[in-house]
């Protein structure tokens, strides 16, 4: 069985710091995964409102079909033209701020945004590398259906569909245990888009005397941020928009009281302004 890995983060004066480990979620066989970092020059992505050019900078490769779970825009380019990209060990310092990324329905935004960041946009794979494969003891029984049926983040959302009758009729969930164990999971996704707000920052170091520093490539910071940086130059602002696999994962970030600032699950948009390069 492939490993996963758990994104584990407790907030404290550095809430980008995260512990990792691996393990199997418990969910069951999950198909073979790999992931791929793109990098190139943030000048290809020019220059514009938010949206106006996405890249790909994180892909995750299941038996050959990539799908992008991260992607970065820029929001203002460098004013030097020679200005300096980070490499791997480099010590770089940036101002962010993030917020929560919970639907991909505003229609303010034009072009379209990435799709399958938020749970209302997962396709069925996303489904099921983002949130079966953490249900214990489920994923083995209800891949196969789901796929079947093309379950999405927005069929489980969709309490007129997504029922007790969808799960133990057009699934065929015959084990009563498995069918409750099915439909708390899926409650529990529900209260979670309902109880956050899209857009709600959950952590900025963005004032005069604000800047956050840590080492690229050193793994103290989620995924998501690791990459946007490594692909920005010094006095750049970029976006990252990541599904939650390329952030804090199933398990969401709470901070030291143990108020949840990020919720399991949960896609995360992050500005970030590189500042310097040691």
């Amino acid at each position: 069985m492939p490993l996963l890995l758990l994104l584990l983060a407790f907030v404290s004066h550095d809430t980008l710091a995260f512990t990792a480990r691996s393990g199997s979620g418990g969910g069951g066989t999950l198909p073979t995964s790999t992931f791929s970092i793109q990098h190139s020059s943030s000048s290809s992505l020019g220059m514009g409102e938010i949206g106006s050019a996405w890249e790909t900078i994180v892909k995750k490769d299941n038996e050959g079909n990539e799908n992008g779970i991260a992607f970065k825009t820029v929001l203002k380019a460098s004013e030097d033209a020679a200005a300096a990209s980070p490499s791997q060990g480099s010590k770089v310092t940036i101002k962010y701020s993030g917020s929560l990324w919970m639907t991909n329905s505003d229609e303010n935004n034009a072009p379209p945004l990435p799709v399958g960041c938020s749970i209302d946009s997962w396709d069925t794979e996303a489904v099921l590398e983002c949130w079966l494969c953490h249900q214990q003891g489920l994923y083995d029984v209800l891949s196969g259906p789901f796929r079947e049926h093309s379950v999405s983040g927005a069929t489980l959302l969709d309490e007129a569909v997504f029922d007790e009758d969808f799960v133990t009729t057009t699934l065929g969930v015959a084990n009563k245990i498995q069918a409750k164990k099915t439909l708390m999971a899926v409650r529990r996704l529900r209260t979670t888009c309902d109880e956050f707000e899209h857009g709600k920052v959950f952590d900025a170091k963005n004032d005069d005397n604000e800047s956050y520093d840590f080492i690229l490539g050193g793994g103290k910071t989620i995924q998501a941020m690791d990459r946007l940086v490594s692909t920005m130059v010094v006095g750049e602002t970029s976006r990252v928009v990541a599904r939650c696999d390329a952030a804090y994962g199933a398990d969401g970030c709470r901070s030291v009281k143990g108020d949840v600032l990020v919720p399991p699950f949960c896609g995360l948009a992050f500005d970030v302004t590189l500042l310097s390069i040691e």
